[in-house]
């Protein structure tokens, strides 16, 4: 198994101890088309590891309009709070965040921070940054492809209108997965139909 099968394994186990079906929430595989088209827009080559995972799942549905959680016991995000979006929504994403930046230049880094060690730019947002999860509320889980000297392609980090300091969460999407399905909480049921999530945003410092 390569290292984002065996992720996704421990991912999957994770969530079905506490209910969740995740292979019955997920959308049909993406198309190499799909793929193919990030990286002629973005002029960047997936990471493996997002690539791969697109290739099981080209995102899920909205978790807030699933109606049951059958054959589970509780609907879930796919990453804790944040929907797994698929190959379209993740090159709209970027799309606006590519406007946003030719409208706005540099002012869009005013007070933007780094978390102190993690090789992430303190930027409000780059090209490069890939967005493949997001809160709902404009907060996305992406994919670093401009690292930092000592980052690594492919880190994962967290950005958005919410969040003011920049972080490395994983090494890579595998990385991370294993580590939080390793330490993380049991899910938070809140709401019925239950809606179940957690925080993915402890991870220690990922440092240079």
């Amino acid at each position: 198994m390569t290292g984002m099968a065996t992720a996704w394994a421990a991912w999957t186990k994770f969530h079905a101890g506490h209910g969740f079906a995740i292979e019955h929430f997920l959308n049909p595989p993406a198309t190499e088309a799909d793929l193919a088209a990030i990286e002629t827009e973005t002029g960047y080559r997936l990471p493996d590891d997002l690539r791969e995972l697109w290739r099981r799942a080209n995102g899920q549905p909205d978790s807030y309009g699933i109606a049951s959680p059958a054959p589970g016991t509780v609907i879930s995000p796919v990453f804790g709070s944040y929907d797994f979006i698929g190959c379209a929504a993740a090159l709209a994403a970027y799309r606006d965040w590519t406007e946003v930046l030719e409208e706005q230049g540099d002012t869009m880094n005013d007070g933007i921070t780094r978390r102190e060690g993690d090789p992430v730019q303190a930027a409000y947002w780059i090209p490069g940054w890939l967005p493949f999860a997001v809160d709902g509320g404009g907060n996305f889980y992406a994919v670093d492809m401009a690292p930092s000297e000592c980052g690594t392609y492919g880190q994962v980090i967290l950005m958005g209108p919410d969040e003011d300091e920049r972080r490395v969460l994983g090494t890579g999407i595998a990385a991370w997965l294993t580590d939080t399905a390793r330490r993380a909480p049991p899910l938070d049921n809140e709401a019925e139909p239950p809606l179940a999530h957690f925080d993915m945003e402890y991870a220690p410092h990922v440092t240079v």
